[in-house]
């Protein structure tokens, strides 16, 4: 009989364990800065073109290789971080799998130049696919210098599923990011395609949030310290005018090693209790210092994930200095008292010319809203326009009587719907009108919402913002689509950009995105108090729509309960 199970060929296996660890251009610039930082680096420059699909190079001044390292940190699961298993249980590395090097040669061309003493000579060796085409020596300071070009040019199928330049640039921006946090006392460098996109000098950690965060975020940080046994814990929380609609502002470090970890998100959530709103998220940077041999680090293998040994003290920890943090700040409670009593203004729904007979679009043919007899009492509202007697129930449905029986409105998921249809009818045709601000409102971003910002702008100015560049990283609104009213445009700005840059709604067209974030963070949400003419003119408005009975969701916006259904709750028959 033939055998069926064979070994595979050693460069089919190379690929695969480079498909462990080299997942996109971002995950590249990870293991090369992590074994910069391992080297001792002081000062790392990161130049890449076309989002690291074409090129990406990586210059530090740590401590180099010699000749003989430098082939040897080629070779799979060679390392110069791990000599015995008792290493493997308090690694305290950033790398220490020996698979970086060879998995990213594996996929590519690259070329590395390094050198280990200052004598002025290193070692430059190039190679292709995994496979050595070049040694030689060539001048060099201490430190290495690593180009890595065609990503994926012998795997096109994995090439074919990179996102776009813009998409591929903001990943690897995040991660520079984490690391300029973990280490601020290192100067760092971003240039992509010939533009200077960060640039960071050593400092302290205080200087470093500054300079990534801005002045403003700054100053609605809670500052924080912690320290249970051998365990260390610091951090920033942010205040309640820094949530925002994304996961994205969420930076957590083990021993300086940016991670992910959802238990200890939902520790820092949960330390906000009532002050955080469904759907929106605090800001938080937090530093755990753990002795190595309490956390093992090596369960994934792009160590983005770990696993604690007291899983429940950390998270009592994390949870207990977070909301004795947000306990000592009395601005936090004063957001949320003025959160609680003022509410939030109606966007775009003041009087309207009035339909005096509302009919509903899929009720049976004939039928009408008829005027009722009664309603709704205590905290819903009820009001009469024309002959139509609707409610507004628990500031979340509009409710009206049809012959048939009762028809009900999510005011939000009707409002999306009809924002959406205006905003992709504006991009194709006419613009949306613009309201101009009194007084322009300054915005200040990050550099990852500058660069969104730039890729939509055009089409967010379709549907009625006027946005003008005002500093370094400050742009000031100075129209807001009209349709907004008085809602506050940099809110719906920020979060119109933390969806696009989050990649919610990948699978849909560029067009369909930006409209369905604009049309999910404008719309008016549960909660807000409609009077009669708004709610009458939120109903005429929906059902001119094109696609009146969904919202851009698929969330059905209106449903009707016939007088047989509620007859047979009641067991009237």
């Amino acid at each position: 009989m033939i055998n069926k199970i064979k070994i595979l060929p050693e460069h089919i296996v190379n690929k695969i364990a480079a498909g462990e660890v080299v997942e996109r251009p971002a995950s590249v610039i990870k293991e090369l800065v992590e074994n910069a930082l391992d080297a001792g680096a002081k000062r790392i420059e990161i130049i890449i073109g076309e989002g690291g699909k074409d090129n990406i190079q990586v210059v530090d001044d740590g401590a180099g290789m010699t000749e003989t390292d430098l082939l040897l940190a080629f070779e799979r699961h060679a390392t110069s971080k791990i000599t015995s298993m008792e290493d493997l249980q308090r690694i305290d590395s950033l790398g220490f799998r020996g698979e970086a090097l060879a998995s990213i040669a594996a996929v590519s061309r690259i070329e590395v130049t390094s050198a280990a003493g200052s004598g002025g000579e290193g070692t430059r060796v190039k190679i292709e696919g995994g496979i050595v085409r070049s040694v030689g020596k060539t001048g060099r300071t201490q430190g290495t210098t690593v180009v890595v070009k065609n990503l994926f040019y012998n795997v096109p199928a994995r090439r074919k599923f990179l996102r776009s330049t813009t998409s591929e640039f903001r990943h690897i921006y995040r991660m520079v990011k984490k690391f300029a946090l973990a280490f601020p006392r290192v100067s760092f460098r971003l240039i992509h395609n010939d533009g200077e996109t960060m640039r960071l000098e050593k400092g302290d950690l205080k200087t470093r949030m500054r300079d990534l965060f801005g002045p403003r975020e700054w100053d609605r940080l809670i500052g924080f310290e912690e320290r249970s046994g051998a365990v260390g814990l610091r951090g920033y929380l942010g205040k309640l005018d820094l949530l925002r609609k994304s996961r994205g502002e969420q930076y957590l470090f083990l021993n300086n090693r940016p991670i992910i970890d959802r238990r200890l998100n939902h520790a820092v959530f949960s330390a906000y209790g009532r002050a955080l709103d469904p759907g929106c998220f605090p800001f938080f940077v937090l530093f755990l210092k753990i002795p190595p041999d309490q956390v093992d680090v090596n369960i994934h293998p792009t160590k983005r994930e770990v696993k604690f040994r007291d899983e429940y003290g950390i998270y009592q920890l994390v949870r207990s200095a977070a909301k004795k943090a947000l306990a000592s700040d009395e601005s936090l409670f004063s957001s949320l008292e003025a959160k609680v009593e003022q509410p939030r203004p109606i966007p775009g729904m003041g009087p309207q010319p009035v339909t005096p007979i509302m009919a509903f679009p899929g009720v049976p043919e004939g039928e009408e809203v008829n005027k009722g007899t009664g309603g709704p009492s205590g905290e819903e509202k009820r009001g009469e326009v024309g002959t139509v007697s609707i409610w507004q129930l628990h500031q979340r449905y509009i409710v009206s009587q049809i012959k048939s029986g009762l028809a009900i409105i999510d005011q939000h998921a009707a409002h999306e719907r009809i924002l959406f249809e205006r905003a992709m009818r504006s991009f194709h045709r006419e613009r949306l009108p613009s309201q101009q601000l009194l007084f322009p409102q300054q915005v200040e971003l990050s550099a990852e919402d500058l660069l969104v910002l730039k890729e939509i702008g055009d089409y967010l100015e379709k549907v009625g913002f006027v946005i003008r560049e005002f500093g370094p990283r400050t742009v000031a609104i100075e129209a807001v689509p009209a349709i907004l009213k008085a809602v506050d445009g940099a809110r719906v700005l920020k979060d119109v950009l933390d969806e696009y840059r989050e990649n919610k709604l990948e699978h849909m067209e560029k067009l369909e995105n930006i409209a369905h974030s604009f049309a999910c963070h404008a719309a008016i949400r549960a909660g807000d108090k409609l009077n009669p003419e708004e709610m009458q003119a939120l109903v005429d408005q929906l059902f001119a729509c094109q696609f009146p009975f969904t919202c851009p969701h698929g969330r059905p916006t209106v449903i009707n309960l016939s007088l047989n259904e509620l007859d047979k709750r009641f067991k009237r028959t």
